[in-house]
């Protein structure tokens, strides 16, 4: 798990990644990957298939659900008693 990282070059980035999905309503999600596909399309052709509202849709929840599950494995992790850890190892 990265945000439990030591290192801050790992643990900053997916700390903001997870506070920006977080942090953010869903619906305003879809909006802002929308139009940002689409902008991109006019950059390259190699991102049309990107503009497709399903293909954005499913990005933005795959994020989504990404930073959601990252938070939830980081409390379960962090909720395990320190002897617990030392018994393990």
């Amino acid at each position: 798990m990265r945000k439990a990282s030591p290192s801050r070059w790992l643990r900053r980035p997916s700390e903001w990644f997870i506070f920006l999905f977080r942090g953010s309503p869903l619906f305003i999600q879809f909006f802002f990957a929308y139009f940002l596909f689409l902008s991109l399309k006019s950059v390259s052709p190699i991102f049309d298939p990107l503009s497709a509202a399903w293909l954005g849709a499913l990005i933005v929840l795959f994020l989504n659900t990404s930073a959601y599950s990252a938070e939830i494995f980081y409390g379960a992790l962090q909720s395990i008693p320190k002897g617990d850890i030392e018994a393990a190892d």
